[in-house]
């Protein structure tokens, strides 16, 4: 029985070393990685009183190890196929033991958006510019660390009436990070923007504590020769955000006035750590 212990020991090692990393570097495979084996390791230690059985274990042959489905104790057995992920946790046959390793071909890549936003139009209620996608856009309580970095892409199709202007904002549900304030647009019909923002963490802590810097660039094409217009944007938040809670990306557009030619919607979104 000492076994199983020592399985379950190992298990809370690993899962709070992956806690630790998640902390470090804000990657959300770390931490879906240790909620993983904190419940392999609560299964172990929850029967260890209960059934005096060793554990047996269904399996995949994955790559020369096992990925485990099940695990049985005793008349019991738990599905562990929804918890355990391809590369995480292994039963070796050849040794008998539990191995744990890192998922493979972990990118900087935290969210990439998968279709295209609902356009914003004839309208001038701030709209989010996110669609879903497959990622994640939030930060747990905790999880920054000082000098995270982050780098937002997006891009889409615009159309407006001439001098009509638009304003958008950064934020983290409610707490707004940068603001552009009103843009003055050309006339654009189905033209191509872009936007690119910067993310990094100064300080951590409650709010009045905690800092984040927070840049950018919006750039469209407008009708006349299709040329280029662009407008830069910078803010430093050292007064409403909070690393202490949960913090959700959210990228939000405004119209300044109500009209069916004003139109924007996003086509691509990709959010990067790049430090």
């Amino acid at each position: 029985m000492s076994e199983i212990l020592n399985i379950a020991a190992a298990l809370t090692v690993w899962a709070r070393e992956l806690e630790s990393r998640n902390a470090q570097t804000g990657d959300p495979e770390y931490a879906l990685d240790a909620e993983h084996l904190y419940l392999l390791s609560a299964y172990f230690y929850r029967f260890y009183d209960v059934y005096p059985y060793i554990p047996t274990l269904d399996e995949v042959t994955t790559a020369g190890n096992v990925t485990i489905n099940d695990i049985t104790v005793g008349s019991i057995t738990t599905t562990l196929s929804f918890g355990i992920t391809p590369n995480v946790v292994y039963y070796n046959t050849g040794t008998g033991l539990l191995t744990y390793g890192p998922a493979a071909g972990l990118s900087p890549g935290l969210y990439s958006q998968t279709a295209d936003s609902i356009p914003v139009t004839n309208t001038i209620v701030e709209t989010t510019l996110i669609d879903g996608g497959v990622g994640t856009l939030s930060v747990p309580a905790n999880g920054f660390k000082i000098g995270d970095s982050f780098i937002a892409y997006f891009s889409g199709k615009i159309s407006c009436v001439n001098n009509e202007k638009i304003q958008i904002r950064c934020k983290s549900g409610s707490i707004t990070l940068a603001d552009t304030g009103l843009i003055t647009l050309a006339a654009a019909t189905n033209k191509n923007w872009e936007l690119y923002i910067n993310f990094t963490i100064r300080s951590i802590g409650a709010a009045g504590v905690a800092a984040i810097a927070t840049s950018g660039r919006f750039s469209y094409n407008k009708d006349s020769n299709n040329s280029p217009e662009s407008v830069g944007f910078y803010n430093l938040n050292n007064t409403t955000f909070d690393t202490t809670i949960n913090n959700t990306l959210d990228v939000t557009v405004q119209w300044n006035s109500a009209n069916p030619l004003n139109s924007i919607y996003t086509d691509m979104f990709n959010l990067y750590r790049i430090f």
